[in-house]
């Protein structure tokens, strides 16, 4: 079940991204926003590719493993979630900023590890990540994108609830995948009104 989640995921992010790559040439949104969620996207499926690929027992293909997972969710999650957030409210942010908040959030998740509390980080990040969504749709101005930022929260609320009473693998990984498309399809939404 595992193997078939991580598959749908794996398929809900690339599409998500070649979403996001929609238009043309002269029509194609180029917003930091957009670009974060993007690279946000990629660190996803590179973390999913990992996870097919990198299956030997050696310690370098663990280790590389464990960081390319950690970036996706402990980096790629939160930024994503920011750039929805900022995206709903409309407030635009320079790629050196988007930077800055990146390394901020890297030194955050190594001071949780080195403090060993990596589990109660996991579950305050979940739930600000909820909260973020559900902010975004609240926030938001226009009416397809609320009711897509609203959808992609309850769908990431299902994740965190599934994940946390440990229920099957594959709900989590279905409700993540619907998220992840119902968060592009938010984004676009103000390109696409604009």
């Amino acid at each position: 079940m595992t193997l078939l989640g991580q598959i749908f995921l794996m398929l809900a992010a690339v599409a998500s991204t070649l979403y996001l790559f929609r238009g043309t040439l002269d029509s194609l949104d180029t917003s930091s926003e957009i670009k974060v969620t993007r690279l946000s996207l990629l660190s996803m499926i590179i973390a999913i590719i990992g996870n097919f690929t990198l299956t030997s027992d050696s310690m370098d293909s663990s280790t590389l493993l464990r960081m390319l997972n950690n970036l996706a969710l402990y980096a790629g999650a939160p930024m994503m979630a920011s750039a929805l957030l900022a995206r709903a409210v409309q407030r635009s942010f320079t790629m050196q900023t988007w930077g800055r908040y990146l390394l901020a959030l890297i030194a955050l998740f190594e001071l949780c590890r080195r403090m060993d509390a990596g589990t109660g980080y996991s579950m305050v990040l979940a739930i600000v990540l909820v909260a973020a969504l559900g902010a975004a749709a609240f926030l938001s101005k226009i009416s397809s994108q609320r009711a897509s930022f609203l959808s992609a929260a309850l769908l990431l609320t299902i994740a965190v609830v599934s994940w946390r009473a440990n229920t099957s693998d594959l709900l989590l990984y279905i409700a993540l995948s619907l998220t992840l498309l119902f968060a592009s399809k938010g984004m676009k939404a103000k390109a696409a009104q604009a």
